[in-house]
């Protein structure tokens, strides 16, 4: 015989699926942004990562040479492709630009990832590679000893 007093379903209430909810949505709204700043880290160290190839590609160059690859470019990375500085080639990561000014003494050099917020820039001067936010003006020196100097703003890459 079968008892109707008795409660022979089993399962969970409404309440307790509601708590469940609002628990995954507080997860969530905390997650998300974390994960949007990881992303752009990540699109900053490319940016980085291929500033300093393209600083070991010139100065490649030069000790080949003993002068930069004479150029002024702006290279886009719509996707991951090669990027020719003179008679060297380099791989630009996915959404990297870089903009190259050189002449025979001198090189300055910016990159910026579309998804990133920082701008990498170097110079023959001081080939490590310098964060910069916000719009870049690169400027190096020129001759022999140095004296004369020039300014390159690569507007396209650095806005």
């Amino acid at each position: 015989m079968m008892n109707l007093n008795k409660k022979s379903e089993k399962g969970f209430t409404l309440i307790e699926l509601m708590i469940v909810v609002a628990i995954i949505g507080i997860l969530a709204a905390i997650a998300i942004p974390q994960f949007a700043q990881y992303r752009i880290k990540a699109f900053n160290s490319a940016a980085a990562s291929d500033a300093k190839t393209a600083v070991t590609t010139l100065d490649a160059s030069y000790t080949d040479a003993y002068s930069y690859p004479v150029q002024a470019s702006v290279l886009r990375g719509p996707g991951p492709g090669a990027a020719v500085i003179g008679s060297e080639s380099l791989n630009l990561s996915k959404g990297v630009s870089l903009a190259v000014t050189s002449i025979a003494q001198g090189y300055a050099l910016i990159t910026k990832h579309t998804g990133g917020d920082n701008c990498y820039s170097a110079n023959q001067i001081n080939s490590t590679v310098i964060e910069n936010s916000g719009n870049v003006a690169a400027t190096f020196a020129a001759g022999n000893e140095g004296t004369a100097s020039a300014t390159v703003a690569p507007t396209p890459v650095c806005n």
